[in-house]
């Protein structure tokens, strides 16, 4: 097989337990995990359409293996899969029999698709908690497609994760702000659920995520604070296309 597409790793962080500023604590953040995201530098379309088996094949027999040996026993490996991904049956052998579950999460993905699919696909991430894989629900907060409650809903969720959209209109309007410590309340509701908030690119972002009651957060941030060091490991190169 064909090397795929390259990919590369961005760290999700929680908060300074002593609530200091990235700026002023010795160790910023705690490393929840990571999440394989396609591409270099962007997300490339898939070429052809379904050429997203192959990549998954390699990630989850491969890449993900050696990333999941190499990290801190507490640190997870966070992937994107879609309600067509899941019920694909390649798909879900890769996920439902892979050995380091404990050690996976899978993020459910925001897709419009016809609600047979969605209702089959909710019954899978349902089972993956069940056998011990963590699931994020992606794209909360976009206002189109899949409600991201909607999916919370149907299986429960060990995450949920903010669109960075709701993070830049709360940067101005109190009205985003407020829809931003909502989503974080509905998340603490749901024993054991985390909210990230995605998006965070400045100083002034951290403090907005963590204000609004973020348990955790991701962005270029970490990168410009010299967080990603230790994943530069993994970023693989290759071509950013499919």
């Amino acid at each position: 097989m064909s090397e795929p597409s390259a990919f590369r790793a961005e760290p999700i962080l929680s908060f300074a337990l002593d609530g200091s500023s990235p700026e002023q604590a010795t160790v910023p953040t705690t490393v929840l995990g990571y999440e394989i995201l396609r591409g270099r530098r962007r997300c490339p379309i898939w070429r052809p359409a379904r050429n997203w088996r192959a990549w998954y094949l390699a990630m989850m027999t491969r890449h993900i293996p050696e990333m999941v040996r190499a990290l801190p026993s507490g640190q997870r490996i966070f992937i994107n899969l879609s309600s067509a991904q899941i019920l694909d049956p390649t798909i879900q052998a890769l996920v439902t029999a892979c050995p380091y579950a404990d050690r996976l999460v899978v993020e459910w993905i925001e897709t419009p698709v016809h609600r047979r699919t969605l209702m089959a696909a909710a019954r899978l991430f349902g089972h993956l908690r069940e056998v011990g894989v963590q699931v994020a629900i992606d794209d909360v907060g976009t206002g189109h497609g899949q409600d991201g409650f909607g999916r919370l809903s149907l299986t429960g969720a060990d995450y949920l994760k903010v669109d960075g959209r709701v993070l830049i209109r709360a940067r101005r309007h109190k009205a985003a702000r407020a829809t931003l410590r909502a989503l974080a309340a509905a998340a603490h509701d749901a024993p054991g659920t985390l909210l990230v908030v995605e998006w965070v690119e400045t100083i002034a972002d951290w403090h907005l995520a963590r204000d609004c009651g973020a348990d955790a957060w991701q962005g270029f941030l970490s990168r410009d604070l010299g967080l990603n060091c230790s994943i530069n490991g993994f970023t693989k190169g290759g071509t950013d296309e499919a």
